[in-house]
């Protein structure tokens, strides 16, 4: 949840986490794992992977299901990143991928990218083969064709001996409500990318009556993020889709009624009282640095530091080269004193690369002179950045002159008495140009108002029918009375000296006076540049502010209403609706009985009791129902296939074998209460 920064005035304004995750350390392989060959359990979401051992309470890795390439620093190679290792994800927004297509696995590299991830991580150190069951959770009424490619990873890639599929939404459902045979359900399941309702009649799914809707939370913090944009467009580039996200998981809400909500936002006190302050980072600018140097100043202090520092850099590189030089010179020496042995020195000379010996006599007398020139500029270097540094530290041992202080200490009564009338007169100035702005700006707005009532008994009278053509009345009406001053241009002839007046404001002895004065307060009034500094102070801090108003409740409503997304699908209360109708009474009201809400786009405030409103909508009258969540929403699905596996006697015997994977096909699946039912591809003759 988001830290409230402040209390009391400001109990409302949040800061933004900006968490940064951890990378996933590699857990140990403990021998009993190995020998039992205890099953791999992986709810592969398509927001977050949860994997984990069955033997564990808790899946041993939660992380973000995307894979992302990024630069390496050492060799500059793309380096692959995973999920946890990816600390800031706003950095490799641009490179970031998923193996989800909406719901459906369609990417495999990056599926099979994330597969290494788990098993490098749980600690499998098998060489070519992952010898354990897996047991893998796939989406409602997943394609063969994607099933297929799935088994072919699992069982071609990684030689595992075998595997399972079920559906993470029935397996969340089994562990809040382990189900008997005659049970039945309607399950409600939002999750990252899409949202299902599916039908569970005598404690088996029926995917003849499922539906799903394309809304889920990746819209939910889209819709977030484009909202915010457009209302505070010069915090555009800040206002990301991980912010956003943040925004909408710990700050939306579900609307029970969505009109009458809207207007309880109406009333100014509700929307106060309901609205939160996201506060954005910013920078302080630093205020005691630098006190009295002008902007130039800073500026001539900043490029002779980063000169010196060219300098620095300068110096360490000749320094480098000068020690090669000299080592290089004094090897050569080395080999001169050999000169007396001609086969030695012939050796060494081929050694070194030289044909001739006076070849060899040029590079000494050459690397002499070079070493000599290189020696005194190195010399001259350095003497110069020591100066430098000399005259930086005694002028930051001086005590900096307060030049207001001075000028405070040094201005006589006199003196004073004399700014105070200058003040007064620049004071006077002022008031006056406001004073003649008023009164322009008031003969502006009644002239406005003159001219649309002029306009609106033109109108009047063109749609008179007592009115001739001629402009006489017809039957001796007579013309009402009315203030009909201002609809002649002559009328306001009157404020000719008004409008003169008003536009001798700008007059340029005026403002040659008023600049002459300021000009002179400047000089030597200490205060006077501090008092107009204070009146354009930027409060940064609320600057860089979002108010998140009625957002909370818009963003979440599109679960029900997707077309505020512009997408041309049923909401969620219509499709309930819908697949209800499907069924005969008695097993509708079975159904309506256990409504299990599930996924973690599901988890708004709110949101079972919005769904029991809906629902008393739209059942008959004085009919009965019954509407649970989830206990997590994030770990339930884990959670149920870690129960449903304990508990079946002989996994082999719901799981896809290698044998069966190679007799019938990589699409097979074998059934269970808990999985997708299979339907063979029609074969074409």
């Amino acid at each position: 949840m988001a830290a409230k920064s402040q209390e009391g005035s400001k109990k409302n304004i949040f800061q933004f986490q900006d968490l940064k995750t951890v990378p996933d350390e590699i857990k140990d392989y403990s021998p009993s794992l190995q020998n039992e060959l205890t099953p791999i359990l992986i709810d592969n979401g398509s927001f977050q992977c949860r994997a984990g051992w069955m033997s564990d309470e808790r899946p041993s890795l939660v992380f973000r299901n995307a894979v992302a390439k990024s630069r390496g620093k050492k060799d500059g190679e793309m380096e692959i990143l995973i999920g946890n290792d990816i600390s800031n994800i706003e950095l490799v927004r641009w490179s970031l991928k998923s193996q989800f297509d909406h719901d459906v696995v369609t990417h495999y590299d990056a599926q099979e990218q994330i597969f290494d991830h788990i098993f490098s991580r749980l600690g499998i150190n098998t060489q070519g083969s992952v010898e354990h069951p897996v047991v893998l959770t796939e989406c409602v009424c997943n394609p063969n064709y994607s099933r297929q490619s799935m088994n072919e990873l699992l069982f071609e890639c990684y030689h595992v001996p075998q595997a399972a599929f079920g559906i993470d939404s029935l397996y969340s459902l089994y562990y809040n409500q382990p189900m008997p045979e005659n049970n039945n359900a309607l399950v409600i399941s939002s999750g990252y990318q899409v949202s299902h309702i599916l039908p569970v009649v005598n404690g088996k799914f029926d995917p003849r009556s499922c539906k799903r809707i394309n809304i889920g939370g990746n819209h939910c913090v889209g819709y977030m993020q484009r909202l915010l944009q457009l209302k505070y467009p010069s915090h555009a580039a800040q206002i990301t889709l991980s912010r956003a996200q943040e925004i909408v998981h710990d700050h939306s809400y579900i609307a029970t009624d969505y009109h009458e909500e809207l207007a309880y936002w109406l009333n100014e006190e509700y929307s106060s009282e309901k609205e939160c302050v996201m506060q954005l980072p910013y920078s302080q600018p630093a205020g005691g640095q630098n006190v009295g140097v002008k902007d130039e100043e800073k500026e001539r202090l900043r490029r002779e530091k980063q000169g010196r520092r060219l300098q620095e850099i300068n110096c360490k590189k000749l320094q480098e080269k000068l020690l090669e030089e000299e080592a290089r010179l004094k090897k050569l020496l080395k080999i001169r004193k050999l000169e007396s042995n001609e086969n030695k020195l012939k050796a060494a000379l081929a050694k070194e690369g030289f044909q001739t010996i006076e070849e060899f006599h040029l590079a000494i007398e050459n690397l002499t002179m070079v070493t000599k020139k290189r020696s005194e500029k190195l010399k001259k270097l350095q003497a110069s950045i020591q100066t430098a540094k000399k005259q930086e530290n005694s002028s930051v041992e001086e005590k900096p002159v307060d030049v207001t202080e001075k000028k405070q200490k040094d201005t006589s009564p006199e003196v004073k008495e004399w700014l105070e009338g200058l003040r007064t007169r620049r004071q006077k100035i002022l008031d006056t140009r406001q004073q003649r702005q008023q009164r322009k700006e008031e003969l502006s707005n009644r002239r406005s108002a003159a001219s649309i009532e002029r306009m609106r008994m033109i109108s009047k009278l063109a749609h008179d029918p007592n009115i001739r053509d001629d402009g006489s009345l017809r039957g001796g009406h007579k013309r009402p009375k009315d203030d009909t001053f201002g609809m002649n241009d002559e009328d306001w002839m009157v404020y000719r000296h008004i409008s003169k007046d008003a536009g001798d404001s700008d007059s340029e002895k005026e403002q040659e006076e008023l600049g002459e004065i300021e000009n002179v307060l400047k000089k030597h009034d200490p205060n006077f540049l501090a008092d107009e500094d204070k009146s354009h102070v930027l409060d940064l801090e609320s600057y860089y502010q979002l108010t998140v108003g009625i957002e909370r409740v818009r963003v979440p409503e599109v679960v029900f209403q997707p077309s505020m997304l512009g997408v041309e699908q049923a909401g969620l209360a219509e499709i309930i609706e819908f697949i209800l109708k499907k069924y005969p009474p008695d097993i509708q009201n079975n159904l309506v009985q256990n409504v299990f809400v599930t996924g973690g786009n599901a988890q708004y405030p709110n949101f079972c009791s919005r769904l029991e409103r809906e629902l008393l909508a739209v059942r008959p009258f004085q009919s009965t129902f019954k509407v649970h969540r989830a206990s997590n929403f994030s770990l339930d699905a884990w959670f149920g296939m870690r129960r449903w596996a304990r508990s079946v006697q002989n996994l082999t015997t719901v799981s896809i074998t290698r044998q069966d994977y190679e007799e019938k096909g990589g699409e097979y699946l074998k059934e269970h209460e808990l999985s997708n039912q299979y339907i063979p591809t029609p074969i074409n003759l």
